[in-house]
């Protein structure tokens, strides 16, 4: 399959992905990579200094809580605690106050003590007590709190349960005469956008302008603004809603009301700086916080133009978050009341030292209140007042998370993809280091997501492009895979008796379709053939020829296909072959010469194996040898023949004098002789492990180039220090002869011949060996000098 094809084939899947992600079907996972993110940067620090007041089991079973609905009056105590106290800088109350959470069953007088209480609270602490409004979808639940002038509040040190002054109280709308009373902020979050059990976004504030009983447009659901109290009625104008008591009115409402309310954390941050709504500018993409001069002390980004994205912390459980039961608050602010006990207070003050300019939330803890919530550090469900401190710590850390946009989205899908398929899908050199490239493309990825999140809070996509490219590398990979068992049974068809298995692998891991008909290519042509050949056909029965020359070309061709070389042919004993082809291989000169120092190698085992098969052969065959010859260059290479009988097999200048290095190789008594191309070429491949011997320069019959020629000996660590000072003598005699110095050339070849590996010997079928071809060449020309003009070339008389 052509890898463009390939690449078409895939393009579907990131397609699909980006698509799923456009609808929202990946959201889920969306959410799982990003509590992933949280988990993997870990706990961080804030500025903020934040401590958590819980209403916990150990609160609830105080004797003077009570039975729910509590006793209002009881939160006033633990606000005015912390404020008188602890000077905490503000104190946020994660409990609606509304008057539709008392019961019916509850005397209303008990129900005005309530309100009057946490209205003196508020009105003694005007901008050091937020409290907490819902939004629940039908209706916005607020705190009502009494219109009349602060009621004086009592110390702590002479309260008491009916320290609360009597008088007339009346719940009503936190508006008076169209203006906010007290502090109040939207604990809701966006369930919608969150997508699951864990918070993640909170709107910034709400705005409303409209008739009372409208819908509210700011955010799509209904919510009524209603009065209630004793012996009150609601009387309506056409300009404003009166509430009056007993005929009197107390309290105007306009009718167009125009309201902003903001989140309670984000009143907090108001509250703690001292600032009024004012302070706070809206501006499409993003919320101002600014003091009376006018400088920007909180810039917050908004999603949608009014959602906040929670940055978490930490664990709800963690030093980060210190915390106290309203109990311990309690037990010690009753210590103030042992005024003889030095001890006691000085323990109490010790305590509430602890809140001292803290930002304290108040809110439920035990489990029963069931107001929980998973977090992307808590599987288990912990006490949601842990989302406003974390909205608190990510307002004032000012590490806000971003995220990239949906054009972001797409080009990261795609570029991922593409890069990491290309990576899986590669064909060719380094195939496995590709294919794992791809897996560290794709760790890489999330390194850098995860890096970028942990340093910069910034959101990369990470769902639809890794889902997209994992996919597309599968899917790649399975596809060439089949692809490839097909190549590789059609290569296998057309080359599997040519190569090696492991050579069929390389040429279809490498994509390359070989190129039929013939092309040039740089190749080490390999020829070898036995000596006297014809001599066994003579001595042998066709049976016992036919079992040798199996066993020997076997062995052989096992030797040559492990050094990735391709067999061109057997003619008769002779075998044909070449290295760097079909499949390119840099080394294929040293890979040929290794080649042949093996065959040799082998070649003497053979012998001795054949030699012990006593009875079995004659004589001639423990004598065998084979004469081998290389010559590296280029060539044609490819399927050549008839149009309907054809074979993969090579041609060129090249091909023909390794063939006469072979026949060659008789002339100068050696076994393996290597024409100087492919000397030098192996030199340079690292073939320093293996001696070499110049031989001669020599001109082959019917071509018009000498060349030099070289002896393959053996590797330098199996020969003896005879065999390497004969070939050091060999050539020190050699430059003498090319000066034609004959004398000298002529003592040192015969100093040399006595330290040759092979003299003659019927015996073993050895006639000569090249210091005597020089002993003899040398006396020639000592008798028929060529001439000062000659090049020391020997022009060969026959092939």
């Amino acid at each position: 399959m052509h890898q463009r094809l390939l690449y078409i084939l895939l393009f579907p899947i990131p397609v699909i992905w980006l698509l799923l992600s456009y609808i929202g079907w990946l959201d889920g996972l969306k959410n799982e990579a990003m509590d992933w993110r949280f988990r993997q940067r870990g706990p961080i620090e804030s500025p903020a200094k934040i401590i958590y007041v819980d209403m916990d089991s150990a609160a609830i079973a105080l004797d003077w809580v009570g039975e729910r609905p509590w006793d209002r009056r009881f939160f006033a105590d633990v606000g005015g605690m912390l404020l008188e106290l602890g000077e905490a800088r503000v104190v946020g109350f994660d409990f609606v106050f509304s008057p539709k959470s008392m019961s019916q069953m509850v005397p209303q007088e008990n129900i005005v003590k309530s309100d009057q209480a946490i209205a003196s609270l508020v009105n003694r602490f005007p901008d050091r007590v937020v409290l907490a409004a819902d939004y629940t979808g039908v209706q916005l639940r607020h705190m009502m709190i009494p219109s009349r002038a602060p009621l004086k509040y009592l110390g702590y040190r002479e309260a008491s349960t009916n320290a609360y002054p009597e008088g007339p109280s009346f719940p009503m709308i936190n508006y008076h005469q169209g203006r906010q009373i007290g502090r109040m902020g939207i604990i809701s979050v966006d369930e919608l956008k969150s997508q699951g059990a864990i918070p993640r976004w909170c709107p910034m504030y709400f705005e409303y302008t409209g008739p009372v009983h409208s819908r509210n447009i700011a955010y799509g659901r209904e919510f009524v603004y209603q009065a209630r109290g004793l012996e009150t009625e609601v009387l309506e104008t056409d300009d404003e809603i009166q509430i009056a008591l007993k005929g009197n009115v107390i309290s105007r409402l306009p009718r167009n009301l125009e309201m902003r309310l903001h989140h309670f954390t984000l009143e907090m941050f108001l509250a703690a700086e001292r600032l009024d709504d004012s302070a706070v500018h809206v501006m499409g993409d993003r919320l101002e916080v600014r003091d009376e001069d006018g400088k920007v002390l909180l810039e917050v980004p908004l999603v949608d133009e009014q959602l906040v994205e929670v940055n978490w912390f930490s664990p709800w459980i963690s030093d980060l978050n210190p915390r106290f039961s309203i109990a311990e608050l309690y037990y010690h602010g009753l210590l103030y009341n042992e005024e003889d006990n030095p001890e006691a207070i000085a323990q109490a003050d010790a305590f509430f030292a602890q809140f001292r300019d803290a930002l304290v939330l108040v809110g439920p803890t035990d489990r029963l209140l069931q107001d929980l919530a998973p977090t992307p550090f808590d599987d288990r469900e912990v006490p949601k007042v842990g989302v406003h401190g974390n909205l608190l710590k990510t307002l004032y850390s000012g590490r806000f998370i971003h995220r990239l946009s949906w054009s972001w989205e797409v080009i990261l899908t795609l570029l991922l993809s593409l890069v990491a398929v290309a990576s899986a899908i590669y064909s060719g050199k380094y195939n496995a280091t590709f294919k794992a490239g791809a897996l560290v493309i794709l760790g890489g990825f999330i390194g850098v997501v995860l890096i970028y999140f942990a340093s910069h809070d910034l959101v990369i996509p990470l769902v639809a492009p890794m889902g997209a490219a994992s996919s597309a590398v599968f899917v790649g990979i399975v596809a060439k895979l089949f692809v490839e068992e097909r190549q590789k049974g059609r290569i296998k068809g057309m080359f599997g008796t040519y190569v090696s298995p492991e050579l069929v692998e390389q040429m279809v891991e490498s994509g390359e379709e070989p190129q039929l008909g013939g092309h040039e290519e740089s190749i080490t042509a390999f020829f070898s053939d036995i000596q006297s050949f014809s001599t066994f056909s003579e001595q042998l029965k066709p049976k016992e020829l036919v079992a040798l020359m199996n066993e020997y070309l076997t062995s052989m061709t096992d030797l040559l296909q492990a050094e990735r070389g391709t067999l061109d042919k057997y003619i008769g004993d002779a075998i044909v072959a070449m290295f760097g082809a079909p499949i390119p291989i840099e080394e294929h000169a040293r890979r040929a010469c290794d080649c042949a120092v093996k065959v040799q190698r082998r070649q003497l085992e053979l012998r001795k194996k054949w030699k012990f098969e006593a009875g079995k052969w004659p004589p001639i065959v423990h004598r065998m040898a084979t004469r081998i010859g290389l010559n590296s260059g280029p060539a044609i290479v490819g399927n050549m023949g008839s149009e309907t009988r054809f074979n993969y097999t090579m041609m060129g200048d090249t091909v023909n004098l390794a063939a006469r290095c072979e026949s060659s190789a008789k002339a100068y008594g050696v076994y393996t002789m290597v024409a100087e191309d492919t000397y030098q070429l192996a030199q340079a491949q690292g073939a320093d492990n293996l001696l070499f011997r110049h031989l001669d320069k020599i001109q082959v019959q019917g071509r018009s180039q000498p060349t030099g020629m070289y002896e393959l000996i053996e590797e330098k660590s199996a020969v003896s220090s005879e065999v390497v000072e004969s070939v050091s003598l060999y050539e020190a005699a050699l430059q003498r002869y090319y000066q034609q110095d004959w004398d000298k050339a002529l003592g040192l070849f015969q100093q040399a011949s006595a330290l040759e590996r092979f003299n003659p010997s019927e015996d073993k079928w050895i006639q000569t060996n090249p210091s005597l071809v020089m002993v003899a060449r040398c006396q020639l020309m000592k008798l028929h000098p060529p001439g000062e003009n000659w090049d020391g070339v020997y022009r060969m008389r026959s092939k």
